[in-house]
């Protein structure tokens, strides 16, 4: 999610530490270190809420599927909420949330 230059420019490098508000990363560098450190968890489960957000097209495509790979290759369930949807091709199930109710949609609806 090249963020290498970025994480190595400041103080501390790879032991520095990140809070939601460090004013030294934009927002979409931010979104992309979190991406990059749910990566690295050992839980079976990945909950994201809107993880393409502040991130441009291309880097979402980019970080899905990262996650996704990432995902299938160590057997993990991947959960997004999300109101984007150019990214909601990438997984198997997609429900809608409408008026309070929860709905199972097909491939097909996702695309209208």
């Amino acid at each position: 999610m090249a963020l290498g230059p970025v994480v190595q420019a400041l103080p501390g490098g790879m032991e520095a530490l990140i809070r939601e508000s460090h004013s030294a990363l934009s927002l979409g560098q931010r979104q992309r270190l979190m991406l990059a450190r749910a990566l690295y968890s050992t839980r079976p489960i990945l909950l994201f809420d809107e993880p393409t957000a502040n991130l441009d097209d291309e880097t979402a495509e980019t970080a899905i599927l990262a996650l996704c790979q990432h995902c299938r290759e160590q057997g993990k369930t991947l959960i997004v909420v999300t109101h984007s949807e150019q990214i909601l091709h990438h997984f198997t199930r997609v429900y809608r949330l409408k008026e309070g109710k929860l709905r199972d949609i097909t491939q097909g609806e996702v695309e209208q």
